[in-house]
């Protein structure tokens, strides 16, 4: 085995040989492992670099949505990585579910913006991209994003919330999804902030 690589077991039901991948092709197994089974059985069991390992990431990312008393709350959405691919090169990477936005732009807010109560005008995922923002909503609590942080705007109705620039300019990339986007069925599950 390569010095300095992680490895962990992974248990594959497919035939001695292959390690099936989420993409349904399956890959030989990395050189200088068996491409025996560790016992004869109709599963077989390697000894492989973790980067093939069958492991599932998350990460969260803040909602901030319409409430029922006509405000606005943040919850945190689990987003999973259920995809996997593998490159030319022999490396692996995760992917979440694949998402359709209706437009994307790249917006940017003066380091002065102080935005009063308004509503986003679509449901939309916010990256941003450089600088500090700021979002409050109606039950008071406020959260701030930096510069790679990912957020979605989805309170398209009642109060809304407020915006501010905390270090600016921001500029940020607004990916404006369709009105009957299922966020549950995106992601893992939502749970209150």
């Amino acid at each position: 085995m390569p010095v300095g690589e992680h490895y962990r077991f992974v248990v594959c039901s497919e035939a001695a040989g292959r390690v099936p991948s989420t993409t349904g092709s399956d890959i030989d197994p990395p050189a200088g492992l068996d491409s025996e089974p560790a016992a004869p059985s109709a599963t077989c069991t390697w000894n492989v670099p973790h980067r093939l390992a069958k492991e599932v990431l998350t990460m969260r990312i803040i909602r901030f949505s319409d409430a029922s008393d006509g405000g606005s709350v943040f919850s945190e959405l689990e987003l999973t990585f259920p995809e996997r691919d593998f490159d030319q090169f022999g490396g692996t990477y995760q992917l979440s579910k694949a998402l359709n936005p209706t437009c994307a732009v790249i917006v940017d807010l003066p380091s002065e913006l102080d935005q009063s109560w308004h509503v986003a005008p679509d449901r939309q995922f916010v990256i941003l991209l450089t600088g500090c923002l700021e979002v409050e909503t109606t039950d008071g609590q406020t959260r701030r994003w930096n510069p790679g942080d990912i957020f979605m705007a989805d309170d398209t109705s009642g109060k809304g919330h407020r915006t501010r620039v905390v270090d600016g300019p921001v500029r940020l990339v607004f990916m404006r999804m369709p009105a009957n986007f299922d966020v549950q069925s995106w992601s893992a599950e939502e749970r209150p902030s």
